[in-house]
C-alpha cells in the first residue's frame, strides 16, 4: 500500500489525512501494527454531541465501521475533525459564491475545470458544498484554523462515539476559526490560478489581480467577503461598541447594568476580548494590591468600528482580528 511504502521511505512521521473510510489504514496497521505509533491520523468524521441524525455514526466513519474501530483503537491519539463541527453554513458554497466564480472563470487551468465539473455536478443535486475535506487537510498540515483536545471516548461497534471517562483518548475538534480558513482556501486558490489579492483593495470589497495581465477580479458581495476572512461583531461585541461610541469611560461592571447582559462574565470576556485586539484601552492603574477594576474607553480603532459596526472585523490566518 503507498502508506506503507511511506512509512518505508521515510525514518520520521508520517502524515494521514482521512476524508473517507479508514479501510486501507485499519489494513496497515493490522498487517504492520509497529507503524501504529509513526502514522499521524487526522480524521474527518466522528461525532459527539451535533449531527443530522443521532441513530448512526458519520458517513465517513459508518462506510466501514470495523475498520474504524481497528484504526482508532490502533494510532496514537488520531486527531479527529467531527461532524458537529463541519455540517455548518460557514463552510458552503454555491453555485453563487465567489470562490465557484474562481474556478469556473473562463481560459482557467485545467484542475481549476475539474474542481468546477466536480462541483457542478454536486450543485446539480440540488446540494451545496461544504468544505469538511480541505479543513481536514489544512488541519493535517498544522495550519491554525482546527482547536483539538484531548477527550476520552467509547467507539462503539457501529463506530458511533460517547464521551466515556474510561474510554481510549483521542483529540477531537473542540473549535473552528471558519472565517479564516475560507480566506486562506480563497487565497490559496486564487494564488494557484495567477490571482493575488490587490493591496489597496476596498475593505468588504476584495480586488484580485491577475499577474502579468494586470486584469483584476473584484468580489463585491457581503458573502464573498465573509468567505474571504470578515466577521461580523457579535452581539454582545456590538452593544458594547455602541455603548461606548461618545467616548464614555466605563467599566465591565458598568456595562453589564447598563446593557442588562444576562452575566456579568459576558460584559468581562467581551471587554477583555475587544481590548486584545485593540478596540478598547485601559485608561486607569491597578491599585497596590492590583484590584482596582479596569476603566475603559475606545480607541481610535474601536471608535472607528463603533461608527460602522455592520462592517465586522477581519481576521487573520490564525482566527484573529486583522
Amino acid at each position: 500500500m503507498n502508506l506503507t511504502r511511506a512509512c518505508e521511505r521515510s525514518s520520521g512521521p508520517v502524515t494521514w489525512v482521512g476524508q473517507g473510510p479508514m479501510t486501507n489504514l485499519a489494513s496497515v496497521v493490522h498487517a504492520e501494527p509497529g507503524l501504529a505509533d509513526r502514522i499521524q491520523v487526522t480524521q474527518q468524521g466522528g461525532w459527539l454531541d451535533r449531527y443530522r441524525d443521532k441513530t448512526r455514526a458519520s458517513h465517513n466513519l459508518r462506510l466501514d465501521p470495523v475498520a474504524a474501530g481497528v484504526a482508532l483503537r490502533t494510532v496514537v491519539r488520531p486527531r479527529l475533525l467531527l461532524s458537529d463541527f463541519t455540517g455548518v453554513d460557514d463552510i458552503t458554497i454555491g453555485r453563487d459564491s465567489f470562490l465557484y466564480g474562481l474556478l469556473t472563470a473562463p481560459g482557467n487551468l485545467e484542475w481549476a475545470r475539474w474542481l468546477a465539473v466536480g462541483l457542478a455536478r454536486w450543485f446539480d443535486l440540488g446540494k451545496p458544498s461544504r468544505m469538511h475535506d480541505p479543513l481536514a487537510l489544512s488541519a493535517a498540515l498544522g495550519l491554525p484554523f482546527v482547536e483539538f483536545q484531548d477527550c476520552r471516548v467509547r467507539i462503539e461497534p457501529d463506530a458511533r462515539l460517547y464521551r466515556d471517562p474510561e474510554g481510549r483518548i483521542l483529540k477531537v475538534a473542540t473549535d473552528v476559526a471558519y472565517g479564516s480558513f475560507m480566506a486562506w482556501l480563497v487565497e490559496t486558490l486564487a494564488a494557484g490560478l495567477g490571482l493575488y489579492r490587490c493591496s489597496a483593495a476596498p475593505t468588504r470589497h476584495c480586488q484580485w489581480v491577475t499577474a502579468g495581465s494586470g486584469a483584476t477580479v473584484e468580489s463585491p458581495t457581503m458573502e464573498a467577503a465573509e468567505g474571504q476572512g470578515w466577521k461580523p461583531f457579535s452581539a454582545t461585541q456590538r452593544r458594547v461598541l455602541e455603548a461606548m461610541a461618545d467616548g464614555e469611560q466605563l467599566q465591565a461592571r458598568e456595562l453589564y447594568e447598563r446593557l442588562r447582559l444576562p452575566r456579568i462574565h459576558s460584559a468581562a470576556r467581551t471587554v477583555n476580548w475587544l481590548a486584545r485586539h485593540g478596540y478598547i484601552e485601559r485608561i486607569n492603574n491597578a491599585d497596590d494590591e492590583g484590584e482596582a477594576p479596569g476603566v475603559w474607553v475606545l480607541t481610535e480603532k474601536g471608535t472607528a468600528a463603533a461608527a460602522n459596526p455592520d462592517d465586522g472585523y477581519q481576521l487573520r490566518y490564525d482566527g484573529l482580528p486583522a
